[in-house]
């Protein structure tokens, strides 16, 4: 079995120049290429060493589902050691394709409207596990038309990024190092986990990336019962207004942008009350880099309802009027249970 890290090619290299690292990652990062023997322009060594103690991909195709009419697709893929994860790839707007990823098996925040959580959490992925589903997106987008590509990456997955922080951290600097795609064609969505928000504040290492905090209530009693397993939400909404502020301050390119989503359930937060509350709470932390995600909710438990088009649509109103960005997310993915909320391994036995 080969090891699931980055660690292992970092020890392949230490001895190495610093050229030869370059050429080692250019060909991992190069979809024309699927085995270290084509790596012509290192030592034959050298490749026998990758291909014995790295590998190329650490992930293997268990289960590809596809929905032709979005042109949207859900794998599984099939660790080394024998656990499955989900992901996701989407045609986007500029034609090309949003992948998303994921950073844990399964999620320990058990959200009532999220599918990922409703086994728990098995572990976290390792930085390698998570650039091998970018790596696999990009092999697998190449071959079908290779004048296509993966141009953003949203870690909406299973599991919640900031649990796996340095994980996550770490794979977004190699993909940013190694691609053309820039720290505003990447986001990162959380729960809204205190700690973490905290530290990446003041972390150098923390990648310049776009940020989401799944709000979905700014009223605490119905933020708890959305999100029971995280206690004192009323604490968390006073030092998101804060940290907000610090947000835009810490990150000041206009590009860096903020983004609050709502996963809206009928009965639950869809109402004036709900929309009122989050308006103000919104104008409170305004700056034009401020964004509002409404999200209908996907279907993972029959006791939920999304809100009628009408009704999401009356919630938006009443954020653009009172002067706030916010957009209704399209759900792409629900025929193969891989729209919002919806990845999880459904042949992951021991989760």
């Amino acid at each position: 079995m080969k090891k699931n890290d980055f660690q292992i090619l970092n020890n392949l290299l230490n001895s190495e120049p610093a050229f030869r690292r370059k050429q080692v990652f250019q060909a991992l990062f190069n979809c024309q290429k699927n085995d270290w023997k084509q790596v012509t322009n290192i030592s034959k060594q050298l490749r026998k060493n990758l291909t014995e103690q790295y590998g190329w991909l650490n992930v293997e195709l268990s289960e590809l589902l596809e929905d032709p009419q979005e042109q949207t697709y859900k794998v599984v893929l099939k660790l080394s050691d024998g656990l499955l994860v989900e992901s996701a790839l989407m045609l986007n707007n500029k034609g090309n394709y949003t992948a998303c990823l994921s950073s844990q098996i399964g999620c320990s925040i058990k959200c009532i409207f999220c599918a990922s959580g409703k086994h728990g959490l098995k572990r976290n992925l390792t930085d390698r596990e998570i650039v091998d589903q970018f790596l696999f997106w990009n092999h697998f987008i190449y071959k079908k038309n290779p004048e296509k590509t993966v141009s953003n990456i949203v870690f909406m997955g299973m599991g919640d990024p900031l649990l796996n922080y340095n994980g996550v951290c770490n794979a977004v600097n190699t993909i940013i190092s190694h691609t053309t795609l820039g720290p505003h064609n990447i986001t990162v969505s959380t729960i809204g986990l205190k700690q973490p928000m905290e530290k990446l504040l003041s972390d150098p290492l923390w990648p310049k990336v776009r940020f989401a905090v799944s709000l979905h209530s700014a009223i605490d009693s119905v933020r708890q019962k959305l999100v029971p397993t995280i206690k004192d939400h009323a604490s968390f909404l006073l030092f998101l207004k804060k940290w907000s502020k610090e947000y835009f301050k810490r990150f000041n390119h206009r590009q860096q942008r903020l983004c609050y989503e709502c996963v809206l359930l009928k009965g639950i937060n869809d109402d004036s009350k709900n929309a009122q509350a989050l308006l103000e709470f919104c104008k409170e932390v305004y700056d034009i880099r401020l964004r509002v995600n409404l999200i209908p909710f996907n279907t993972t438990d029959d006791q939920l309802i999304s809100p009628s088009r009408k009704t999401i649509e009356a919630f938006q109103n009443t954020l653009r009027n009172g002067g706030i960005h916010c957009f209704i997310r399209k759900s792409k993915g629900q025929n193969i249970q891989a729209a919002c909320g919806q990845l999880v391994s459904s042949k992951q036995k021991n989760l």
